[in-house]
């Protein structure tokens, strides 16, 4: 297990780099600036932690012909319009643990893919296309650590994952 393991991103040559993915480039790697003053210990800290991904995150390879039955507002879709994603949350109204659902279909060439998200919080994961291949999630398995990855759809592989610890930022604002 490493510890302060800041993902770095690469976009894919002449990708069109969006305000979002800029700011999540920079958020991730560390590079924003502090808000003022001079620069105090990292109130988010990351680790890599294998057995934590595997028991809360899952990712299925799904073969053959897939369809994803969803409602058309339900799909959110890549820049292009080539990719997409259906998340299905479990039931909020039961007791934890959650177990939902994400599926990811990508343009010809790359994988449809099932992510299985184990056991996790309450808070709503966070989602994002990077390109149209690249998928980058946040899921939340406690109330201050959530899983980040990079889930590439050519290979059906999650290219970072790490674990972000953000209880010093609870500490911070005296939680």
């Amino acid at each position: 297990m490493t510890e302060d393991v800041r993902p770095g991103i690469v976009f894919q040559k002449g990708a069109k780099l969006t305000t979002k993915k800029l700011f999540l480039a920079l958020f991730l790697t560390g590079c924003l600036p502090a808000a003022a003053g001079p620069p105090a210990k990292s109130l988010v800290r990351y680790r890599e932690d294998a057995e934590i991904f595997s028991r809360h995150l899952q990712v299925q390879i799904l073969t053959g012909q897939v369809a994803i039955y969803a409602v058309e507002k339900e799909k959110k879709y890549s820049e292009k319009k080539t990719a997409y994603y259906v998340y299905f949350p479990d039931n909020r109204e039961k007791e934890p643990p959650y177990y939902s659902s994400l599926f990811l279909v990508g343009p010809a060439g790359t994988k449809a893919i099932k992510l299985h998200l184990k056991d996790h919080g309450r808070c709503e994961p966070f989602f994002l296309w990077l390109n149209e291949k690249w998928f980058f999630g946040r899921v939340w398995i406690t109330d201050d650590t959530a899983l980040e990855f990079i889930l590439d759809l050519e290979s059906g592989e999650l290219v970072k994952k790490t674990v972000a610890d953000f209880s010093a930022w609870s500490e911070k604002d005296g939680k």
